[in-house]
Formats: structure tokens, C-alpha cells, sequence
């Protein structure tokens, strides 16, 4: 009873209690898969001038295949003592760069000149005899042609110097020292150097590229290894590179060699006028803007004179292009060639004049003012104040500074490079054509020049 009555509350408590509903189960948060890892990045590449530098070894190591050693030998007299002279061989060593599979090869004069001999080693060590086509001393420029070329010469690729911008990266190629090919490389640091004394025609590239002695005639190429330039000449206090060296623009030296290989000699354009650069002094006293070229002579039945160039125009440009100065000017008179028309842009008393003609031919005309052929190509320029003060001349010392006393009756007469030259027949002379004009109208008599020399002044006498 007792059992029955327990079971009987227990059911009426459960069946009276109201049971809570079960919680609800708890959201399944999704699960995003992460973005798949970005592949790795290449990794960055060091660049040159625009040229991956990975390419440079190739580069160069197709450009030295081009680029040759030319050695020379020269027979020559000398005296021993008071005794009787004997022969004897002078060496020289330099570079050169092959044009074409004959073996036609371009390289500067002065390595080659009065060669007897020419040797050329190849970059596989291989030695072919050579012979001189022609020279141009004028530009420094030489054609030389192996006798036996091999079979497996290979060629440069001619680029376009014109197109070179300043700062562009360049390789310089050669046989600096004679210790075999040597690849330096350097940025374009100027162009158009001229007016250097190094040459009668100037236009040079200037670049910091390492070049020592030998290094002549070798190639300056751009970083695809094309041919931009032939290495020429250093400025140098110690004889080895400090960061000035100057090349002759391909461009230049393709025409000169073309000229050479076809003619067998080189052809210029002729104007027919002495000129002079224009200081700020110049400027000033004759009331004319700074730069272009000043006329300070026309010779007579020249271009010049028919086209109406008078002495007093300022040449502001030639053929559309500014003229900046004398070298540049004559450069750009001598490089358009024989027959060449041109177009002048001039200021006469205040007022801009066109004036046209053609260009004779410069080898007709040797013997005009602006030839200098008389002063045996002798470097000669006026002596400025600047100049003056640069070379530790005494304030009263006037006349014509000898940059370089060339190879001809200055030389011989005992001019030499340092020299001012102060008067000719006891009249002082001011400009180079104005010494050049004396020599030539001199007619073989004799002319006596006044000279300071290392302190001292002297005369000597010059036999045109």
C-alpha cells in the first residue's frame, strides 16, 4: 500500500512539471580554406645602361674577337758619339679593330706611321703579316689589311656614334701596356671634344673608361658591342689613364677609312675664310652675342667670297646646326666633302643673313688661310690672358702660344711646343693665319721669327 501510494505521488509530481526545452545546438562556424601563396617573385636583375649585367661577359667576350694588337718596327739612323751612325729598329705596339672578313683593319695613324714592318696578333694569339692601305695624320686615322687574312675573322658591328647621349655606358677594348686584350669599361663624359691640339680635325668622344698606352686604335663599343669609337689619345700627367681618355667617333673614322680604301686618300670641304672664336671681350667690343665663329678673313675667288661672306660676320650656323666654335666649325666644313653645298646663317650689323654656295676642294687649296699647310701643321693659338696664366708666362710676353710645333719649318727652324711666338720680320703676328700667310707669301725667302722661349727670348730663322 505504502509502496503504491509512493508511486503514485512520484507519477503525479513528474506529470505536473512542465519539462524546459532542450537548448538549441550551437551554429557550425564555416570554414574558409586560406588563398592559395603568390608564386615567388623572379628574383631582380642588375641593369647597365638598360643592358641586363649578366650580358656584359658575353658582350665582351664576342667584342675581343674583333679587336687586334698591331706591333711595328721602324728602321732607323743613329749617331754613337762622335763615331759613325748605325741602323737601328724602334717597336711600337698598339690596337686595331677588324672591318671586314679580308682583313681590312681600322687603327690610328701614329701607330702605324713610318711603319716598315706590321705584325698583327690576333685575340687567339695567332701573328698575320700586314701591310699599311693608308693614313689619314690629319684625324689619326689608318687603314691597314692583313697579307693572308684567315678564314675565320671576325668582323665588329659599326654603330652609330651620333646617336650616343653623355653618361652612356661604354666598354674600351685593347692592349694596354702590350700585356694582352684588356676590357675597361666608363660612361660617354663628353661629346664633340675639339680644339685639343691633338689633331687638325677634331670631334671626339671623351670617356672615363680606362686607356693606357697601346690601347691606341683599339674599339670603344656600347654595352649591345657595336662600334662607337676608336681610341685615340689620353690626358695624362703620368703617362697612365686618370680618367680623360678621347676617341674618334665611328661615324668619322668609317667615312675616313671608306675614303681611304676607295681614293686612297681622304676628300674636304674648302671654304675659304680665316676665323676666330668670340670671348666675352670680343663680344662685347663688337657689340655681338657670344659664341658662333667670328670671320676675320675671305680669301678671294673662294666659296666664301661667292656665296658673300665678308670679314666681320659672325657664323651663328651651318647647315642648320649651331656653330659653337673654330674646331667645330672647321671640322664640320672639312667632313662635308668637296662639292658639298652649304647654307650659312650670319650676323651682319645686327641682322641675321642667309648665305649659300658650294664647298671646293681642300687639297686644291693647301695653301689658303685657313689650310696652315705652310706651318707644317703646327698647333698655334693666341695667346689669352687665361692661357697666360695657365702656362706661367710673364704678363708682357704677346704673341702666338705653340701648342705644338708639327712636323714641318718650325719644327726645323728649333720651335718648340711651349714657345710663344712674339713677331715675324719684327711685325708682331696675332693669329695663326696671319703666321701662315707670312710663310706662304715668304716664297722660299727667309723669315725671322721672335721667340720666348723657357724664359728667354731669341730669334730664329724659318726657310718655307
Amino acid at each position: 500500500m505504502i509502496v503504491a501510494l509512493i508511486a503514485a505521488l512520484l507519477q503525479g509530481c513528474s506529470s505536473s512539471h512542465t519539462a524546459e526545452p532542450a537548448p538549441a545546438p550551437a551554429p557550425v562556424a564555416e570554414v574558409t580554406a586560406p588563398p592559395p601563396a603568390p608564386p615567388p617573385s623572379p628574383p631582380v636583375e642588375l641593369q647597365v645602361g638598360g643592358v641586363p649585367a649578366s650580358s656584359l661577359p658575353d658582350v665582351a667576350e664576342r667584342v675581343v674577337k674583333s679587336v687586334v694588337s698591331v706591333g711595328i718596327a721602324r728602321h732607323v739612323r743613329v749617331r754613337h758619339g762622335f763615331g759613325p751612325g748605325g741602323d737601328a729598329v724602334q717597336e711600337g705596339l698598339g690596337s686595331g679593330v677588324i672591318l671586314s672578313a679580308d682583313g681590312v683593319i681600322l687603327t690610328n695613324n701614329h701607330v702605324v706611321a713610318d711603319a716598315d714592318e706590321v705584325q698583327v696578333s690576333l685575340h687567339d694569339g695567332r701573328v698575320v703579316q700586314a701591310e699599311v692601305v693608308g693614313a689619314d695624320p690629319k684625324t689619326d686615322v689608318a687603314v691597314i689589311r692583313l697579307k693572308d687574312p684567315p678564314a675565320d675573322l671576325v668582323p665588329i658591328e659599326v654603330g652609330d656614334s651620333d646617336t650616343l647621349r653623355l653618361g652612356e655606358v661604354v666598354l674600351a677594348v685593347g692592349n694596354p701596356f702590350g700585356v694582352g686584350q684588356t676590357v675597361t669599361m666608363g660612361i660617354v663624359s663628353a661629346l664633340g671634344r675639339a680644339d685639343l691640339g691633338i689633331v687638325d680635325y677634331e670631334d671626339f668622344i671623351q670617356t672615363d673608361a680606362a686607356i693606357n698606352p697601346g690601347n691606341s686604335g683599339g674599339a670603344l663599343v656600347d654595352l649591345h658591342g657595336r662600334l662607337v669609337g676608336i681610341n685615340t689619345a689620353i690626358y695624362s700627367r703620368s703617362g697612365g689613364s686618370q680618367g680623360i681618355g678621347f676617341a674618334i667617333p665611328s661615324a668619322r673614322a668609317r667615312q675616313i677609312a671608306d675614303d681611304i680604301l676607295s681614293d686612297g686618300k681622304v676628300d674636304r670641304g674648302f671654304l675659304g675664310v680665316s676665323i676666330q672664336d668670340v670671348d666675352a671681350k670680343l663680344a662685347d667690343a663688337m657689340s655681338v652675342p657670344p659664341g658662333g665663329v667670328l670671320v676675320t678673313d675671305v680669301a678671294p675667288g673662294t666659296p666664301a667670297e661667292s656665296a658673300g661672306v665678308r670679314p666681320g660676320d659672325l657664323v651663328l650656323e651651318m647647315n642648320g646646326k649651331r656653330v659653337d666654335d673654330v674646331a667645330r666649325f672647321r671640322y664640320a666644313v672639312a667632313a662635308s666633302g668637296p662639292d658639298a653645298p652649304f647654307t650659312l646663317t650670319v650676323l651682319r650689323d645686327g641682322q641675321r643673313q642667309t648665305l649659300s654656295g658650294a664647298l671646293a676642294d681642300a687639297s686644291a687649296n693647301e695653301t689658303a688661310p685657313v689650310g696652315l699647310a705652310a706651318t707644317g701643321h703646327a698647333v698655334l693659338e693666341p695667346l689669352t690672358d687665361d692661357l697666360r696664366q695657365s702656362q706661367g708666362l710673364p704678363g708682357r710676353v704677346q704673341g702666338l702660344y705653340v701648342r705644338d710645333a708639327g712636323d714641318g719649318v718650325l719644327a726645323e727652324a728649333g720651335v718648340h711646343a711651349g714657345d710663344v711666338i712674339l713677331d715675324a720680320n719684327r711685325v708682331p703676328v696675332t693669329s695663326p693665319q696671319e703666321l701662315g700667310r707670312w710663310l706662304t707669301e715668304a716664297k722660299g725667302a727667309q723669315l725671322l721669327l721672335r721667340l720666348y722661349h723657357q724664359g728667354d727670348v731669341r730669334f730664329v730663322v724659318v726657310t718655307p
